[in-house]
């Protein structure tokens, strides 16, 4: 990324009041999940791929075309996976055939992509299960995950209809919670918004929260 992101932890960016400060991010631990697909019946093949009732733990990844920073982060993250036995297959597909077509009808093992969500959090459509796509609702929503969970539709609920500022913080907080445990997804990097201006402007004054326009009125040339 060219220190222009890092790494995420949630669905929430860090720089809004809704973000949940507990929550650590997931460590690196091959002799942890060695143990675990031991335990669970699973054996390493000759490539090292580990291997169960004649499957193989390997999945495809689709990838929409068109931006390398995502390409290059994905193909790192199929090497570590490969690391811990795991096979992830990467498949780039065209983007107007991703988003119009793969996406809202659910049609991928796993996929990969980035969605905005400013310092104002609004996770209703991402997470609602009114939101996942299917045909009664004409494939409205980004639920691609599919997360059914009544806990979360209520939380979600709170943060739409109250308008108490610290209830639906709270609200939030679990929402995140519940994510870092439940994992609907798996959040790799918030990207950066990268601003800049000639020299002999002054008074420019990049604002993650109002966008680079918010002060133009004090903008002036030396």
């Amino acid at each position: 990324l060219k220190n222009a992101g890092f790494p995420a932890v949630t669905d929430i960016n860090p720089s809004s009041w809704a973000y949940a400060q507990g929550i650590k991010p997931i460590a690196v631990n091959l002799l942890q999940s060695k143990e675990m697909l031991t335990a669970s019946g699973w054996q390493q093949g000759s490539d090292r791929i580990w291997i169960r009732q004649g499957r193989r733990l390997s999945f495809t990844v689709l990838v929409p075309l068109g931006d390398k920073p995502r390409e290059a982060a994905i193909n790192v993250l199929a090497s570590q996976l490969r690391e811990a036995g795991i096979e992830m297959r990467v498949q780039m597909v065209d983007r107007k055939m991703f988003f119009e077509d793969i996406l809202p009808n659910r049609r991928f093992e796993a996929t990969v992509f980035a969605w905005v969500n400013g310092t104002e959090p609004n996770s209703y459509d991402l997470w609602h299960s009114r939101r996942i796509p299917t045909p009664e609702n004409r494939r409205a929503g980004k639920n691609y995950a599919g997360w059914r969970s009544q806990e979360v539709d209520s939380l979600l609920e709170i943060t739409r209809n109250i308008a108490a500022m610290e209830v639906c913080r709270l609200a939030y907080v679990r929402l995140q919670e519940l994510a870092a445990s439940e994992v609907p997804s798996v959040p790799l990097y918030y990207r950066a918004e990268v601003a800049a201006a000639k020299r002999n402007v002054s008074n420019f004054k990049p604002n993650v929260f109002g966008g680079n326009l918010w002060n133009s009125w004090e903008w002036g040339i030396r």
